[in-house]
């Protein structure tokens, strides 16, 4: 039982070290020196890549100790001359993908509830404007029906009331 433990914990080991080896081949600043197809890693300059790539890791290795590290770690290594290829295992960049996908899915996210704001703050807006429409247009309303009332109270007290003034005013109509 204690040794199936010390193996899992070996193994998260193994793919801890291989993870933080491929994310610094895949700087972006080795782009010129390292080619990646899928999850081959070939280099056609191998004292380039000792002397830039390999001392930077941390820890530094030379060439032979990159090869047997690698060895170590179950991965096929092709090394010729002045080439160098390795073939790293898919789940070292199937978390990668997966991690960009939860990224980009809380990016949406934000994006969404940010929209979202937008959309509310707008139609806050627009409802306050209308709520003011529809007082001015009360306002209209009411200023037009004392406009007739005190029209129709006129034309009321015309014809209504003879008195002399509306006499004289109807005689001014009927003499033209």
């Amino acid at each position: 039982m204690a040794s199936s433990s010390v193996n899992i914990t070996s193994e998260k080991q193994k793919l801890s070290e291989l993870k933080s080896v491929v994310l610094h081949l895949k700087e972006k600043s080795f782009k010129s020196i390292i080619t990646w197809k899928r999850t081959k890693c070939m280099v056609n300059d191998l004292e380039i890549f000792e002397a830039i790539v390999l001392s930077t890791l941390t820890p530094a290795y030379s060439l032979s100790e990159f090869h047997i590290f690698l060895k170590e770690q179950g991965l096929t290594v092709c090394m010729k001359t002045r080439l160098f290829s390795v073939e790293f295992p898919k789940s070292l960049f199937l978390k990668k993908i997966k991690e960009k996908s939860e990224k980009s899915f809380i990016k949406n996210m934000d994006f969404m509830e940010e929209n979202q704001d937008l959309i509310y703050n707008t139609i806050k807006r627009v409802q306050l404007k209308l709520e003011r429409a529809i007082k001015i247009n009360k306002q209209i309303k009411l200023e037009l029906a004392k406009s007739e009332t005190k029209t129709l109270n006129m034309v009321e007290k015309i014809t209504c009331k003879p008195n002399e003034e509306s006499f004289q005013l109807i005689e001014m109509l009927t003499d033209s």
